[in-house]
């Protein structure tokens, strides 16, 4: 949690949980700007003190998974880009990569970044999808980032568009929220037995429809 100054406390803890989400990784982003040349560390200003090539190389694996290429990948939840960046240089075919984040500094710096790629600054949990989606179409998104009633109704709208789905997360987060695997999320608890879910590891799984 960043440290916060005497007179901002009040304002942090009056805030909705999604105010305080932006807020702290609005900080976390700025932690990653050198102070004297303002050039920004990409890789700390995503929240990493190293870079995650174990989770990355993973899913790229569960992308692997599908037996067809993806015309466009979603990262919902981007950041600053680092993930759809990997995906770029790893994948093996050319696809067209969106982002979406709710943190204004964060997208100002995968645009800046990650031209080639399309980012939209705006909340997850408020963001529709344009009518138009191709049929190969894949989002990812990170269930740690949201409020469990607000993940559930993500999920089940994107299954709705007929979309496929990576839920991913880090194993810095499964430990810190003391989880073994990605299905201690109360998600999987809620819905295991009607979602056709595939595990390739603990800490990605994949819902299709």
């Amino acid at each position: 949690m960043p440290v916060l100054r005497m007179g901002e406390h009040w304002l942090f803890f009056t805030m909705n949980y999604y105010q305080r989400s932006r807020a702290y990784y609005r900080e976390i982003c700025l932690s990653g700007v050198d102070d004297h040349d303002g050039v920004s560390d990409i890789i700390k200003c995503s929240g990493f003190s190293t870079y995650p090539e174990e989770e990355y190389s993973v899913i790229i694996e569960t992308i692997r998974y599908f037996p067809h290429q993806f015309d466009v990948i979603y990262d919902m939840g981007c950041g600053s880009g680092l993930l759809l960046n990997y995906i770029e240089n790893h994948i093996g075919y050319p696809l067209k990569l969106y982002g979406v984040d709710f943190v204004e500094e964060s997208i100002m710096l995968a645009n800046k970044s990650f031209p080639n790629y399309s980012f939209i600054c705006k909340n997850v949990v408020d963001y529709k999808f344009p009518l138009n989606l191709p049929d190969k179409c894949l989002i990812m998104i990170d269930p740690y980032h949201y409020r469990e009633d607000d993940f559930e109704k993500l999920i089940l709208y994107y299954l709705q568009l007929d979309i496929n789905i990576i839920i991913y997360t880090y194993s810095d987060v499964l430990s810190g929220l003391s989880y073994k695997t990605i299905f201690d999320f109360e998600l999987f608890k809620k819905h295991k037995a009607s979602f056709c879910i595939i595990n390739n590891s603990i800490n990605t799984a994949i819902l299709t429809t």
